[in-house]
């Protein structure tokens, strides 16, 4: 990069600065945005814009990168800062940098094929709801707080799985039922319980997907659906 154009580069500047400074090439550092819209004041504060595209931060582990689980939240949290900064987030588009706290050299090793990341930090692309997708999205938000504003408790919708960060429900075959580790793992219950008619044998046990966000939910101790999932075994708390 030449001298020339890192001189050219401003961090945070305003809206004056860039009229009186075009050939500015602006940065975003830990920028916060608010708009009002159907009464409520929507913000969000974001990590890094350059050249209109944004960049977001995310201390994660392995597993979560791996199954993508979190990609759909990803995508509504940055859609929500272009439609609030749409002047400064010009790009369809962002990156994710993650940056792995469970992170194994040797793991590496083995699971390439797997999807196991090959660098402690990786970055992903992905596309941004459009502004008009992102409004809708936010209105139908709005319009689920109205509804939860005056509902008591124990009859509000439950969270999604998606929202609970809920595991994949594992099918574990077991030629002995007796055995600790399972003959083989499967998605659904239709190919576990064929292995077993093949083998002629054992037995298919249902292993429920574990729930990990509860733990980290402002309303957990209010929270009446999280005592369901106590009861049956299924919620990992922090």
């Amino acid at each position: 990069i030449s001298l020339g154009v890192i001189d050219r580069v401003v961090v945070n500047p305003t809206k004056e600065f860039l009229v009186d400074n075009p050939t500015t090439i602006p940065v975003y550092i830990e920028q916060r945005a608010a708009k009002e819209f159907n009464g409520y004041m929507v913000n969000g504060e974001y990590d890094f814009v350059g050249d209109g595209t944004l960049e977001d931060f995310k201390s994660t582990g392995v597993y979560g990168y791996i199954k993508g689980n979190k990609d759909t939240g990803h995508i509504q949290q940055g859609s929500i800062y272009r439609w609030l900064s749409p002047e400064i987030i010009t790009n369809d588009h962002m990156f994710i940098r993650y940056i792995f706290t469970d992170w194994s050299k040797l793991d590496a090793m083995k699971g390439a094929k797997r999807g196991y990341p090959q660098s402690r930090i990786v970055s992903k692309k992905l596309t941004l709801m459009s502004l008009q997708e992102t409004e809708q999205f936010i209105r139908n938000k709005i319009n689920e707080v109205d509804f939860a504003l005056n509902t008591p408790e124990p009859e509000l919708p439950l969270c999604a799985d998606e929202d609970l960060w809920r595991g994949d429900t594992v099918y574990k075959y077991y030629t002995n039922p007796n055995n600790k580790r399972s003959s083989g793992n499967f998605d659904n219950y239709a190919e576990a319980h064929a292995r077993m008619l093949e083998k002629g044998k054992g037995e298919v046990k249902t292993v429920l997907g574990m729930i990990r966000r509860c733990g980290y939910c402002p309303a957990y101790d209010l929270c009446s659906q999280k005592d369901q999932y106590l009861a049956s075994g299924i919620l990992a708390l922090p």
